[in-house]
C-alpha cells in the first residue's frame, strides 16, 4: 500500500473482524455492523481489487454532483462485485470530527446471484434475496469505531433508488450524517462510472510506490485511480 493510505496491519485487523462477525446469527446483534463485515469479508473471499484514489480525483468528484442528474447510471453495469476504495489520509471526515480511510464497495446484480455468495476455509457468506436488478452498497469504519452503511437501487433507466429520509434500525440518521452520506454516495458513483466509461484513468501502482509486504491480502490488485 503506498503511503498516507490505510496500512496492511489495520486491513488486516478489520477484515479479521469481519469474517468473525459475517454470520448471520451477528445480524441480530448490530445490523449495520453485520452489513460491514458481510460486505467487507466477500471482498476479501473474492480476492476483488483496491483502488487507491488520489486527492486530485477526490476534489474533482466532490465538484460533479451525480446525484443530482437524472439517469446517472443509465446504461451502468456492474463489471465486478466488490472493490475497496483506499482514501488518502485527512481527506474525508465524518460528522464527529473524525476520518475515514477506505471504502467497502459492492454491486449486487440479478443477472449475477454468485456475487452475493462465498466461502473461504471454514467461512461461508451466504447470498440475501435481492429486492433490485441492480444495486450498490457501501460501507466503512471511522476511527471512532462507529459504522457508516449505504445502498442504492438502480432501476432500468439510471435512476437511483435511495429514501433520503430513511433511519437505519434504532439510530437517527441526523443532518450532518446525511450530508457526510450524499457526499460518499456521490464519491462511489463517480467511481462506479470511472470504472465503466473511462478506464484510462487506471494507473497500476508501481513497487517504488509502496512498501512491499508479503501477506495474503497482497492478492487484492492495488490500482491508482487517477
Amino acid at each position: 500500500m503506498p503511503p498516507k493510505y490505510i496500512n496492511w496491519q489495520t486491513l488486516s485487523g478489520i477484515i479479521s473482524v469481519a469474517l468473525s462477525s459475517c454470520t448471520v446469527e451477528y445480524l441480530r446483534v448490530d445490523l449495520s455492523a453485520f452489513i460491514h463485515s458481510y460486505r467487507t469479508a466477500l471482498w476479501f473471499i473474492k480476492d476483488a481489487p483496491i483502488y487507491c484514489l488520489t486527492q486530485q480525483l477526490i476534489i474533482a468528484f466532490d465538484q460533479t454532483d451525480a446525484l443530482a442528474k437524472p439517469g446517472i447510471l443509465r446504461g451502468w453495469q456492474p463489471s465486478l462485485p466488490s472493490f475497496l476504495l483506499a482514501i488518502p489520509k485527512g481527506l474525508i471526515h465524518t460528522p464527529d470530527a473524525t476520518e475515514v480511510d477506505y471504502l467497502t464497495v459492492s454491486c449486487s446484480d440479478c443477472d449475477y446471484p454468485s456475487w452475493n455468495y462465498g466461502k473461504w476455509s471454514n467461512i461461508e457468506i451466504k447470498p440475501f434475496a435481492l429486492k433490485h436488478s441492480r444495486y450498490f452498497q457501501i460501507g466503512t469504519v471511522d476511527y471512532y469505531e462507529t459504522v457508516w452503511t449505504s445502498g442504492t437501487g438502480v432501476e432500468n433507466d439510471g435512476t437511483l433508488i435511495y429514501d433520503e429520509n430513511e433511519n437505519f434500525n434504532k439510530y437517527t440518521i441526523s443532518i450532518d450524517d446525511k450530508v457526510f452520506l450524499q457526499r460518499i454516495r456521490n464519491l462511489v458513483i463517480n467511481v462506479l462510472l470511472t470504472l465503466g466509461f473511462v478506464p484510462t484513468l487506471l494507473m497500476p501502482v508501481t513497487d517504488s510506490e509502496v512498501k512491499i509486504k508479503s501477506k495474503k491480502l497482497c492478492r487484492a490488485i492495488g490500482v491508482f485511480l487517477m
